[in-house]
């Protein structure tokens, strides 16, 4: 969730559900930052030590959301990532 410009944290699925049933404000899940550029390692650390089982990525520079990483976008490129040759 981002407001004004600033990224909050996330809202799981059945958050949004039970927020509008039960007519209260939601409540955000934090999940670990990384930068656009950071390598299949560091979102792989960043995942383990996730509460969310999610990370947040963020445009480089800015503070704004590029995407969020789950385990399995991460082990679907990992394949890709690993049969790449060592000077690409």
């Amino acid at each position: 969730m981002v407001i004004n410009d600033i990224i909050q944290g996330i809202r799981a699925r059945l958050e949004v559900m039970s927020t509008l049933c039960q007519e209260r404000m939601p409540r955000f899940e934090s999940a670990p930052l990384c930068r656009s550029s950071a390598s299949l390692n560091e979102m792989q650390m960043l995942l383990i030590g996730s509460p969310t089982g999610r990370v947040i990525m963020r445009k480089r520079g800015e503070f704004s959301l590029a995407g969020i990483i789950i385990l399995h976008e991460l082990l679907r490129v990992q394949p890709s990532a690993t049969d790449a040759p060592a000077d690409a």
